[in-house]
């Protein structure tokens, strides 16, 4: 089946000598996987390389099989705000971070999810156009939460812990994994500020932190084969 999808590239990885498998989001058929022949050589594939970098989206025309795991794309261009080659180092590692991260979770979903990827584009093109990001990765990764079924329940002002096991604020201390303190106030004034407001935002770095690798936790508590990324300690070094 030949379909026309716009798609959000996640990572790449090399396939044989010449080729390379892109890992991908698509508006119309979910994360998919598409083997780039030929793409590393000199010769004419009709696709460039340079276009599948992580965050890049594209409009695609691709060949889809119901049965099989790996799709090829025929023709894909980036879309008029698809991707700007960044040399903010910050917004680099930010990228990558979360793209490694978005490879792990975007497994688990079945099917297309429209709404998912609407959030996933409008968040990008943000990243990409504004001048203020420090705190993008963590109000993206608790947003995306909405779409993976464990957004934090509503929060009460007598609530002084975050429950992470059961996504819940609650009075008493938790058992197990939990937020309070500076980290707690922080995480509820992420929930309650939209993306324009992150500058106003101020987060002690000791913090910052805390409440990403509290994040983490709370994703591989609520999805089964959610690992630590391996770039963490890459993030955590420019935020040093």
């Amino acid at each position: 089946m030949q379909l026309k999808t716009n798609i959000i590239v996640i990572g790449t990885i090399k396939y044989g000598d010449t080729s390379l498998i892109a890992r991908c989001f698509t508006e119309h058929l979910g994360y998919q996987s598409y083997l780039l022949k030929g793409i590393l050589t000199n010769r004419k594939t009709g696709l460039k390389k340079a276009i599948f970098q992580p965050f890049s989206i594209l409009e695609a025309v691709v060949y889809h099989h119901p049965q099989k795991q790996l799709h090829h794309i025929r023709e894909a261009q980036l879309t008029a705000s698809g991707h700007v080659q960044q040399p903010d180092v910050v917004k680099q590692t930010l990228t990558l971070f979360l793209a490694e991260v978005l490879q792990e979770v975007l497994q688990e979903e079945a099917g297309p999810n429209k709404e998912l990827y609407t959030f996933l584009s409008t968040s990008i093109q943000w990243l990409e156009h504004s001048e203020y990001a420090a705190n993008f990765h963590l109000k993206f990764l608790l947003a995306m939460t909405r779409f993976m079924g464990f957004y934090p329940s509503a929060q009460t002002t007598e609530s002084t812990y975050f429950e992470i096991d059961s996504a819940s604020f609650v009075e008493y201390k938790p058992q197990g994994e939990y937020l309070e303190g500076k980290a707690l106030f922080c995480f509820k004034k992420l929930l309650g500020t939209n993306f324009d407001e992150l500058h106003t935002l101020q987060i002690e770095k000791t913090v910052k932190k805390e409440l990403l690798n509290k994040i983490l936790c709370y994703y591989s508590v609520h999805l089964q084969h959610f690992g630590t990324p391996k770039s963490l300690h890459i993030l955590q070094t420019v935020f040093s």
